[in-house]
């Protein structure tokens, strides 16, 4: 996934429940701080999994440890207009997410 100009590319990610995730996380922003950050609902109150936070433009990968299926929230913990839904469901994920 990719923030450039304070924005995610995308809204909604998905992935398999029970397993070890990989988030490969693009700031296109340069000389602007971004993360990831998984929590178990918009409150922002219980995380999940909080990525380095880094300036742009550079590349990282996160790795997130397996999740139980369910809906839950991410964001970038800078800029919380920043954030979307992360799908995580026990078949197989939809092609893209």
């Amino acid at each position: 996934m990719t923030a450039k100009n304070i924005k995610f590319d995308r809204t909604t990610l998905q992935a398999l429940a029970n397993q070890a995730i990989t988030i490969v996380f693009h700031n296109a922003d340069p000389g602007i701080l971004h993360n990831v950050a998984i929590y178990s609902d918009s409150s922002a109150k219980q995380s999940l999994f909080v990525g380095s936070t880094f300036n742009g433009p550079k590349t990282e990968t996160y790795h997130v440890p397996a999740l139980s299926p369910g809906t839950f929230y991410f964001r970038c913990d800078v800029h919380h207009q920043m954030n979307g839904t992360f799908v995580v469901v026990a078949g197989s994920p939809s092609p893209g997410g």
